[in-house]
């Protein structure tokens, strides 16, 4: 621009004033290979900005023409017209849809353009018209669409053909808006309607429960009367009993799905259930097996019921198929630390794992398991030398002597400012060394740099109020679900239940398909 063909300037760096001509036409740019790949995206959105700036909008026509005839990506074009300002670019995109009626471009990006533009009605047609032409959930346009049609969108898209093939994950982000929006009877209607066609579907029955549980109760006793060996049936009519009270029939449920398919799912469930009676039957379903991850399981088990001895003895045998399988070593580490230094001392004195930090620090956690706090220090000093970024081994390093940790520590956030999980345990050595001023500080900025909710709750230990604020400022400055939802769980232990929803009803925003939040802003009604 404003020279040459070779100095064409096509950042717009040397337009100063609104006065100059673009001599490159596209033929000369396609024959100099600016029309390939990403140049061509970069030079026409080049080009696009000059004229847009120039008020030459009918150049822009014949540019956008033309780069369409030489097989530019219809995308590139759209964003070509985002260049143009506010108030033109609807009118630049209906001409274009006119000359260009069979060219496929992206309904959900035409519709946006249209929408940030001020023609909401326009973007709403296009979106009506492409939703049904969709095979599956599409949801920028779903979006779209509720956002453009709250009061009838949700009809519209229970009349889709393509509703019937819609996943768990795709209904839960549907529930999630409609629950926000205090609408879920509409989603009701429509699971029933699709569990009279197919009792089977389980992503539908999951749903269901989650809006209407008597109804979905109802229909999972059908579905394990008419396929007593669905185990998923069995599973899901156990968790629905248990979120209805009914601990004995939940049991029972979910020891017919454990004797289906044994296995952590279900015995966890069982555990959690009836402690004593899911021994028994855990001990009957794994009696036998040599099966590593199923020996395991039952070991897990059996820690959950409070039953260590006996557990540590499962995770040995565990261990003995599978002396690699790191979560049967954390469960020994866990249930027996003495026996766990023994294992892991003799495997770092073979020399065989001397050098793995995982191994070092596993160790020392081991260690600081059985009493021995100055040498478990030592062993997640080696830990953490080797990778001095590993969250566990900061951690481990404040907890098992915070005194000397506070020195080591303050070295390395002073090398790595930015380490999150440096500041976190470095806040932490600090408030177990009794520096509570000090502690506050490193926390905060651990919060504002990362791994905030894990470093709330330490902060929160420390000084309650300060938590809270802290927690507030990262969370108005991220789009992360698990930071709104973690400060609307703040709020609720304040006691601030109107502040709790509003942040449920962010987090459930930002991640709609979230059981969690829609779960939590449901139990503040």
């Amino acid at each position: 621009a404003g020279g040459a063909s070779d100095e064409a300037g096509l950042d717009g760096s040397r337009a100063g004033t609104r006065d100059f001509t673009v001599p490159i036409t596209l033929r000369d740019l396609k024959a100099r290979g600016e029309l390939e790949g990403e140049r061509a995206a970069q030079t026409i959105q080049a080009l696009a900005v000059l004229y847009a700036a120039m008020g030459r909008t009918q150049e822009l026509d014949e540019l956008i023409d033309m780069a369409l005839k030489a097989g530019v990506d219809p995308d590139r074009i759209l964003d070509a017209i985002l260049q143009l300002p506010n108030g033109e670019r609807a009118k630049a995109l209906g001409q274009l849809l006119e000359r260009h009626p069979r060219v496929a471009f992206d309904a959900a990006h035409v519709a946006a353009i249209f929408a940030d533009d001020g023609e909401p009605d326009r973007a709403l047609e296009v979106v009506k018209r492409a939703l049904p032409e969709e095979d599956g959930f599409r949801r920028r346009l779903t979006h779209m669409l509720l956002r453009l049609d709250p009061a009838r969108g949700p009809a519209f898209l229970f009349r889709l053909p393509a509703s019937e093939s819609w996943s768990g994950r795709d209904l839960r982000y549907l529930r999630g808006y409609l629950i926000e929006q205090d609408r879920e009877s509409e989603l009701t209607q429509f699971l029933l309607r699709r569990l009279d066609d197919a009792p089977d579907d389980d992503a539908a029955l999951r749903a269901l429960g989650g809006l209407d549980r008597a109804a979905a109760l109802s229909r999972a006793r059908y579905r394990t009367e008419a396929n007593p060996g669905d185990d998923g049936a069995w599973w899901r009519l156990g968790r629905l009993l248990e979120a209805e009270g009914d601990a004995s029939a939940a049991f029972d449920a979910f020891a017919e799905a454990a004797k289906r398919n044994p296995g952590s799912t279900a015995f966890e469930a069982l555990v959690a259930t009836d402690a004593a009676r899911a021994i028994r039957l855990i001990d009957a379903l794994t009696a036998d097996s040599a099966d590593d991850e199923l020996i395991g399981a039952a070991a897990n088990a059996y820690l959950a019921a409070g039953q260590a001895e006996r557990a540590a003895a499962i995770y040995r045998r565990a261990l003995a198929n599978d002396p690699g399988d790191d979560e049967w070593l954390e469960g020994l580490i866990e249930t027996d630390p003495e026996g766990a230094v023994a294992l892991l001392r003799g495997r770092i004195d073979a020399g065989v794992d001397s050098k793995d930090d995982e191994v070092i620090g596993r160790y020392a956690a081991a260690l600081q398991g059985s009493g021995d706090a100055a040498a478990a220090y030592e062993q997640y000093e080696r830990a953490f030398q080797r990778d001095p970024y590993d969250g566990d081994w900061q951690r481990g390093l404040a907890e098992s002597d915070p005194s000397r940790a506070v020195a080591l520590l303050a070295e390395h956030t002073r090398a790595h400012p930015d380490d999150a999980s440096g500041l976190g345990a470095y806040g932490l050595a600090l408030a177990r060394a009794g520096r509570r001023g000090e502690a506050e500080e490193q926390l905060e900025r651990a919060i504002a740099t990362g791994d905030a909710e894990e470093w709330f709750a330490e902060l929160h230990r420390v000084n309650p109020t300060k938590a809270i604020r802290a927690l507030e400022r990262r969370a108005r400055r991220s789009r992360n679900d698990d930071l709104w939802g973690a400060l609307g769980e703040a709020y609720v232990k304040a006691g601030n239940t109107a502040k709790a929803r509003d942040a449920f009803s962010r987090a459930l925003r930002i991640y709609p398909s979230s059981d969690r939040w829609a779960d939590a802003l449901r139990a503040l009604r």
